[in-house]
């Protein structure tokens, strides 16, 4: 079915015009790792969206990354650049390049990060021709059509064949992945096996001073490795989503 093209679609098409004229883009960028509920093996119902992390990582160029738990916004970290402690003598002549994510003190700036990554991704779509159905993309001797919109802290793909069958949507959530740190000030030893943890790009709309510099904790690898553990779990949350369904649905019938 095309739903189980969707990582071949990203990975083997989209992802190297990303890397063709983006040196940042080629350096930083590490994977494509899998998300959501389809991939957690919670899904409620037909699965006609689904969560791509394109995962980032910094240590490629051996850089320190400071992480600051201390503020009053739970749930986010402050990431700043220490170029001072980069164990690659050489770390200085990436700066340049960075400043494009990063403020005037070298503090991982979210916005930046998405108008870097959205450009990025826009600048890979442009090199497609467009047709009357969206940008067409060749995979697998078959075309596709994709259209693109933004929702939240993710950039939406919609996929689908020229007859506008099996039309489903892939959210592309850019993230940075930090290997086996353990976090201070508040947050208790989660990280036993030492798994990664990522920091997502989710706007915070003005809530707090500063808000473009706090980055939302993502524990994806963990939860998939508790939600194996956990035996019916997955059973029960599935149960729980066909409730709420019938819930809403009622409700809905009764203001009819």
């Amino acid at each position: 079915m095309l739903f189980g093209n969707n990582n071949e679609i990203v990975n083997e098409t989209l992802i190297p015009l990303m890397k063709k004229d983006n040196k940042l883009f080629e350096t930083i960028f590490n994977r494509i790792a899998f998300g959501g509920s389809y991939y957690k093996g919670t899904k409620y119902g037909s699965p006609n969206e689904f969560d791509l992390y394109l995962v980032h990582k910094l240590d490629h160029w051996s850089i320190d990354l400071v992480i600051d738990t201390n503020h009053n916004k739970v749930g986010y970290v402050k990431i700043k650049i220490n170029y001072r402690g980069g164990r690659d003598p050489n770390c200085l002549r990436y700066k340049e390049e960075l400043k494009k994510i990063t403020d005037s003190n070298d503090n991982l700036d979210q916005n930046k990060f998405r108008s870097w990554l959205e450009s990025v991704i826009m600048s890979a779509f442009n090199t497609l021709r467009r047709g009357p159905s969206g940008y067409e993309l060749y995979h697998g001797g078959r075309t596709y059509y994709m259209r693109h919109k933004k929702s939240g802290p993710a950039f939406t793909i919609m996929i689908g064949k020229p007859n506008g069958d099996d039309v489903f949507d892939v959210d592309l959530v850019p993230c940075i992945e930090f290997n086996g740190v353990q976090l201070s000030s508040g947050y208790k030893k989660y990280n036993e096996d030492k798994r990664p943890f990522r920091v997502v790009p989710k706007p915070l709309y003005g809530s707090i001073w500063n808000d473009n510099l706090l980055w939302r904790l993502s524990f994806s690898e963990n939860e998939k490795v508790m939600l194996n553990k956990s035996g019916a779990v997955k059973s029960i949350i599935k149960l729980m989503k066909v409730n709420f369904s019938n819930v809403v649905i009622v409700t809905i019938l009764n203001k009819m």
